[in-house]
């Protein structure tokens, strides 16, 4: 019993940890959230300067994954969190556990077209429940 308690001790401390390196994330004045809820999408559009930081925020209670539609995202200026490169050499997002958050740092001055897909689980696995689409414009 007392090693169960450790082990939960330690991944109590380990989330708040984390939680607290997101929040001093999201508090950087070069990072720009996106919030993906139940139903919509915040802000759909963001306009943002070379080097920024969009954090994308899965306040929905289903998992989400971030893709790019057009002009896709190849370099950043900071190690991506919750992204990896996909298939075709590309950035896209591993699965946002909902309640968790995803990274990527643009340097390329374009207009990236994206979507978020939210996933429902049944007894089948997965199935798409819900998509949104928002705009990445890196000016200046």
């Amino acid at each position: 019993m007392r090693k169960y308690l450790e082990f939960l001790c330690l991944g109590c401390a380990v989330l708040a940890v984390s939680l607290f390196f997101a929040a001093v994330s999201l508090a950087d004045p070069g990072n720009v959230s996106v919030r993906i809820d139940e139903q919509s999408l915040s802000p759909q559009t963001i306009q943002v300067s070379p080097g920024t930081t969009i954090i994308w925020v899965n306040g929905a209670d289903k998992g989400a994954k971030v893709q790019f539609l057009s002009h896709a995202v190849s370099t950043t200026c900071k190690a991506p969190r919750g992204f990896v490169v996909g298939s075709k050499g590309i950035f896209e997002s591993e699965e946002i556990s909902g309640g968790d958050v995803a990274s990527l740092c643009f340097l390329e001055r374009q207009t990236y077209e994206y979507k978020v897909d939210l996933f429902s689980k049944s007894e089948s696995g997965k199935e798409l429940a819900q998509t949104f689409h928002g705009t990445v414009v890196v000016t200046k």
